[in-house]
């Protein structure tokens, strides 16, 4: 079935639904919205009109209502369960696509991240998410965000994290993404990054999660329809107070503004408003400290500066570095025997002319 596109109304009813945002301004969730037509809906460019995931959804309050579904019995209902529960007529593609785009507009996870991507397109250190069948949407979420038991306190120097100077100093690109278990993804053979960047979505949660239990357990909070407080604040940090500290720094508020014009950041990303607390001087890093590790790797030790030098450092391990002193040792030794011997050649071609001399002309006399 065939809907038109949804009227002031309807986004602000979907914001509501997917957000936790009972007053929404719908122009500070433009980038949400957007990602909802392409996620949650197909749009036809001949008629302008959108078709609710290929009709899996007969109307957008329908969608809206599975989400909450997903919600509910996020504790109780493995992936087969709930996609036993589409019609007969569903195709078994069909239930997959309409349970991936609810879990992405629902919790801004991507749950069959493995689908079409080949091996050589992600990181080598990136085992793309899959919810498993007989897990429960609690149980796959606890396991693409799990609370490490160390920490990364920002007292270790995360200021060399800024965004503009990464891309300065270490040729580091920026990238956008709406998939909040890909954020600050480190691709080292493409040398980019990658940044969660629905920010309403993320003040909007963050705020519903205070207004409703800020201490509520990774279950509590994803059968509310969000994520724990403390994973919310640390994306939000990691963005206003790591990668672009808006506040703090100018240099940063420019580079928003670039990656906004020239790789779609979400606008809201490079605004400074009521919700960006400052920094708790005891504040850790529980589910995000892994990922910034890597990237201190990165001002650590810095990626070589193009292919050629890249090339020279793959080629000089620590093995292949003991095989060159090795050959290097080998080869002195010969050329030092193959001195020598000349040097024994020298010292016997000059007894022999010393024993026998050569005999003098006649004398013209």
């Amino acid at each position: 079935m065939a809907l038109k596109p949804m009227d002031k109304s309807g986004k602000e009813n979907a914001v509501k639904r997917l957000c936790h945002d009972d007053s929404p301004d719908i122009t500070r969730y433009r980038t949400f919205l957007r990602l909802y037509q392409i996620k949650a809906c197909l749009e036809t460019p001949q008629t302008r009109y959108i078709t609710i995931a290929n009709s899996w959804y007969q109307s957008h309050p329908e969608f809206w209502d599975f989400v909450q579904k997903l919600r509910d019995d996020s504790d109780t209902r493995t992936k087969q369960e709930l996609l036993d529960g589409f019609p007969a007529t569903f195709t078994p593609k069909d239930r997959y696509r309409a349970l991936r785009a609810a879990t992405q507009m629902g919790f801004m996870v991507d749950c069959e991240a493995q689908e079409g991507l080949a091996l050589g397109d992600r990181p080598a250190s990136y085992l793309p998410l899959r919810w498993g069948e007989i897990e429960s949407l609690t149980e796959f979420l606890q396991r693409a965000f799990p609370d490490t038991s160390s920490s990364l306190q920002p007292n270790i120097k995360l200021g060399k994290l800024k965004a503009w100077k990464m891309a300065k100093r270490y040729n580091v690109r920026f990238l956008a993404t709406s998939d909040l278990a890909q954020h600050l993804l480190y691709d080292e053979s493409a040398r980019t990054v990658k940044i969660f960047h629905q920010t309403s979505w993320l003040k909007a949660h963050l705020r519903y999660i205070e207004s409703k239990n800020q201490n509520a357990g990774f279950e509590e909070a994803v059968k509310l329809g969000t994520f724990p407080h403390q994973l919310l604040l640390e994306t939000l940090f990691t963005i206003s107070h790591v990668v672009l500290p808006l506040f703090t720094d100018e240099k940063s508020n420019d580079y928003a503004l670039k990656l906004i014009q020239e790789y779609e950041f979400d606008p809201e990303i490079a605004v400074w408003d009521d919700y960006n607390p400052n920094l708790p001087a005891d504040f850790e890093y529980k589910y995000w400290n892994h990922r910034l590790a890597v990237l201190k790797g990165i001002v650590a030790k810095p990626p070589p500066a193009n292919k050629l030098i890249a090339w020279f450092e793959r080629h000089t391990s620590e093995r292949n570095a003991l095989t060159v002193a090795v050959l290097g040792l080998f080869l002195a030794a010969l050329f030092g025997f193959l001195g020598f011997a000349v040097g024994v050649a020298q010292l016997v071609v000059s007894i022999i002319a010393w024993k026998h001399p050569a005999p003098q002309p006649p004398s013209n006399n």
